[in-house]
């Protein structure tokens, strides 16, 4: 854990560099997103349909990949087609902004959850302490029982080699 700990600014630069190397995606995303499903004209897709779709968090362009629609009961190849469709011809419009940086609320998620992550390992580490002086406050307790019982076997041991010795003479 006290490794883990010392090891999050790696981890945060690591995830920071894949926050940049993704920016294209990060962008396509937040265009696609744009594109509300209830507003489009996809053939095929009405008001119940969009409902359906709605209620599978199915929402957005984005949102329209072969994995989200399949799991909608009611929709085919061809309405899938045609939902795929809507959004490639979204993503035609879409161009990259090879100047814009790392989206500033990623990097407000990334260092929240690497904050929580820091939390939780510091809890950890002083339940930990804890937990080990507990351990060995038993083990101290333990030993000296221990101890007792060999101390006492010992004596009763020599005693009997004693009378042993006695009894022969």
């Amino acid at each position: 854990m006290r490794k883990h700990w010392h090891d999050i600014p790696n981890v945060r630069q690591c995830r920071y560099r894949e926050l940049e190397q993704q920016r294209e995606t990060a962008q396509l995303k937040r265009f696609l997103e744009q594109f509300t499903i209830d507003r489009a004209s996809v053939p095929g897709i009405g008001p119940a349909r969009m409902a359906m779709l709605e209620s599978y968090n199915v929402e957005t362009a984005w949102d329209v990949t072969d994995g989200n629609v399949a799991r909608v009961p009611g929709f085919g190849p061809i309405l899938t087609t045609n939902l795929k469709n809507w959004r490639r011809s979204l993503e035609r419009k879409f161009r990259f902004d090879p100047s814009k940086a790392v989206d500033p609320q990623e990097i407000a998620a990334l260092d929240r959850e690497l904050i929580d992550v820091k939390r939780k390992l510091e809890d950890n580490l002083v339940s930990g302490a804890v937990e080990l002086t507990q351990v060995r406050s038993q083990i101290v307790t333990q030993r000296n029982i221990l101890n007792e019982q060999v101390n006492r076997a010992y004596h009763e041991m020599v005693q009997a080699e004693a009378d042993m010795k006695a009894a022969k003479a």
